[in-house]
């Protein structure tokens, strides 16, 4: 009996605002997946199953997967993060020009 390669897939969908440009070729959308090592029937008998091997395989995949996502969403991050911080920057600095545009008009 041959059985299906397992894998962990993690699949996410993020909503940037629309002028943010993809970093590094990236898609808002993606779903990535991560091939578990971990022996199958096939390669051992269910009397011969070894629950350590098991999750030390599992662990190994979900740390790749951990890694590899978490760059993914740095890059995404970063990229919005870049757009946030000059609007701020913009909307404070129109804030403090309306704050003295007041003020000059109570001096009259």
């Amino acid at each position: 009996m041959s059985s299906t390669p397992k894998n962990l897939t993690i699949t996410y969908a993020l909503h940037p605002p629309p002028s943010v440009p993809s970093p590094r070729d990236l898609s808002p959308c993606a779903t990535r997946s991560f091939p578990l090592s971990f022996p199958t029937e096939s390669q051992s008998s269910p009397a011969a199953f070894n629950a350590k091997l098991y999750y030390e395989s599992l662990v190994s995949s979900i740390a790749e997967a951990r890694v590899k996502i978490g760059e993914d969403l740095t890059a995404w991050r970063d990229a919005v993060g870049t757009i946030e911080a000059d609007a701020e920057k913009e909307a404070l600095a129109r804030r403090k020009e309306e704050d003295g545009e007041d003020d000059d008009e109570g001096e009259e």
